[in-house]
């Protein structure tokens, strides 16, 4: 037990102070654990959780799909509409974090603030303000997943050996994530002003 506890030690050390992907620090460590008979080969199909490998999978191809069939196109016209409409550039960054939380808990984190960082820029260049609030308010609202499992890889790991169903998520999630958005919708205009 103390080698594996070294071992994961080893490999969080790389990934803090080097340039590697966690991707490759985290197959290295797994290599290294088999090598070392650390754990045995016959232990490996054990110790892996298929259904959050899959889980992860069916996450980047919603993504794809999302982005192919133009649904992010779709968000950004509906959020330039209600500019349109002359709604406060407040308003507007509102209903991006709220755009933004809500997709995140059905794409994943990472996916979500690369459609809707699109999304931001072009909301700021229609109202004719800064960029900086409206790109804040992606990074908060990706960055708020704690709703579902496939918000984030960190919620897909746990469920499995923690027992946790979807509705765990969303009761302890939905609080958070309120309280959060009121706060990143009081504090964003603030230090990043329009």
């Amino acid at each position: 037990e103390f080698r594996r506890v070294l071992f994961r030690s080893l490999v969080l050390l790389g990934a803090a102070f080097t340039s590697q992907p966690l991707a490759i620090l985290g197959l290295a460590g797994a290599l290294v654990l088999v090598l070392t008979h650390v754990v045995a080969p016959d232990e490996v199909p054990r110790v892996i959780d298929f259904k959050v490998i899959a889980l992860v999978g069916g996450m980047l191809a919603l993504g794809e799909a999302f982005h192919q069939h133009g649904l992010d196109l779709q968000v950004a016209g509906w959020l330039e509409g209600l500019a349109a409409d002359g709604h406060s550039p407040h308003f507007l960054m509102g209903v991006l974090l709220v755009a933004t939380i809500l997709l995140t808990q059905v794409l994943n984190n990472v996916s979500t603030a690369v459609i809707m960082t699109n999304v931001a820029l072009s909301l700021s260049a229609q109202l004719d303000v800064s960029s900086r609030p409206m790109v804040m308010a992606v990074v908060a609202g990706s960055s708020l997943a704690f709703l579902s499992p496939v918000a984030h890889q960190a919620n897909a790991m746990v469920m499995g050996p923690g027992g946790y169903r979807y509705a765990d998520f969303v009761k302890v999630g939905a609080p958070l994530a309120i309280l959060t958005g009121l706060v990143s919708l009081a504090v964003i205009p603030i230090w990043w002003p329009f």
